[in-house]
């Protein structure tokens, strides 16, 4: 069962970091953007 537009890995990580006082996550995955305290990493 899949809840959400990204991979299982980029929620856990997400959530570790915010565990950690994190304010945002880096992703290169683009299906995560939009979602609250991800933000996708730019390199072009």
């Amino acid at each position: 069962m899949k809840i959400g537009k990204a991979d299982f890995s980029d929620y856990l990580i997400g959530q570790l970091n915010a565990q950690a006082g994190c304010t945002e996550t880096v992703s290169f995955d683009k299906k995560i953007s939009g979602v609250d305290g991800f933000r996708i990493l730019d390199f072009y």
